[in-house]
């Protein structure tokens, strides 16, 4: 039989020292002495209060506004696209203009469901981590907001067949 041999007073107290700043993923789920969080402070309990909720990595405001079935016909690439543009090769500002125009464009003719490609764009290494193309970081921010906010439910990636992580689908409102 292989036995483990007993932790030393060292050991046991950097076990103790780690699991105290250990915090469960589902608390709900979790069990344990170890998994336990201790008792809160004021200034902890503040900041958690008025940290934002968690979303998905593009998801806009309204996305809530969007049902679970709608959600899930944009990802899975089950709702028809009824436009798309593509913003490969342009500057940010040409971007930016012709995404405005795009989308105001749609917003009037009725459409509902258009394909926003972004290009996955060349990876730029900061600090260590790679960092996705220019128009793929901006183009969520453009969605939430400026003049085309308005207009929009909100945003899903697009499924592989439509470009991945090189492009977005935008759910527009539908026209009053």
């Amino acid at each position: 039989m292989n036995r483990k041999p007993p932790l030393t007073d060292e050991d046991e107290d950097l076990w103790s020292r780690y699991t105290q700043t250990v915090r469960p993923l589902h608390p709900k789920k979790s069990a344990g002495p170890a998994a336990k969080p201790g008792p809160k402070k004021k200034s902890q309990i503040s900041s958690r209060a008025a940290a934002p909720a968690k979303s998905h990595p593009v998801a806009a405001p309204g996305r809530h506004m969007i049902d679970g079935a709608t959600s899930r016909k944009i990802r899975r690439g089950k709702l028809p696209v009824d436009g798309r543009i593509d913003l490969h090769g342009m500057r940010q500002s040409e971007a930016h203009e012709a995404l405005n125009r795009f989308l105001h464009a749609s917003y009037v003719k009725g459409r509902r469901c258009v394909l926003v490609i972004t290009g996955k764009g060349r990876s730029e290494a900061r600090d260590g981590y790679e960092q996705p193309g220019v128009l793929r970081r901006k183009v969520p921010d453009w969605l939430q907001s400026g003049s085309v906010a308005p207009f929009i439910l909100g945003f899903e990636r697009a499924h592989i067949r439509d470009g991945g992580d090189g492009a977005l689908y935008v759910l527009l409102r539908r026209k009053r």
